[in-house]
């Protein structure tokens, strides 16, 4: 599943800022991964990346989501 196209949805205000920064939606999996260091909950986590142009800055702005249950986002296969 790496490599796929999401859509996020920011259900709090770290996650919908965290959007607005990124200036779109539409994330790429990168990495898929059973745990990860800063939680207990199993996965799986995805590591995503922003859809954008300047492929530098999409990198800074990666992050982990859980796949089904993320505090902060929904995640909405394209």
């Amino acid at each position: 599943m790496s490599d796929k196209t999401v859509m996020l949805v920011g259900k709090t205000l770290k996650g919908k800022n965290r959007l607005r920064e990124s200036n779109t939606n539409t994330w790429r999996i990168v990495r898929i991964s059973d745990k990860v260091g800063f939680s207990q909950e199993p996965g799986p986590w995805f590591l995503v990346r922003p859809c954008i142009k300047d492929s530098n800055e999409s990198q800074w702005l990666s992050r982990w989501v859980h796949s089904s249950n993320d505090k902060d986002f929904t995640i909405i296969e394209v």
